[in-house]
């Protein structure tokens, strides 16, 4: 059975799991921050890298519902069994739709 909202919502509010998000988005924000922008959403995609670098706290918050809104589907009710390529592919996902 999929995780209901109010479950996911808790997950998103779980220390490891944020923890886990935040290690993901910087991860995230490194490797797109050492790229040169070649076009206008490269150069957003990049400011946007360096605000999560700077506050990766705030950021984290930012992240955390998104990304665990996108484990829905899974039938586990907690989402401390997803592996860090699930988290870093809804990282991905959300990333410019996160974007200021």
């Amino acid at each position: 059975m999929a995780l209901t909202y109010q479950q996911l919502t808790a997950a998103s509010e779980d220390t490891t799991f944020r923890q886990r998000v935040k290690a993901s988005m910087l991860a995230a924000a490194v490797s797109i921050a050492v790229d040169t922008p070649a076009t206008a959403l490269d150069t957003r995609r990049d400011r946007f890298a360096r605000q999560v670098l700077n506050d990766p706290d705030g950021s984290r918050d930012r992240f955390a519902l998104p990304v665990a809104l996108g484990f829905g589907n899974k039938s586990n009710a907690t989402l401390t069994d997803a592996t860090d390529a699930e988290l870093d592919t809804r990282v991905a996902s959300v990333w410019n739709d996160l974007m200021p």
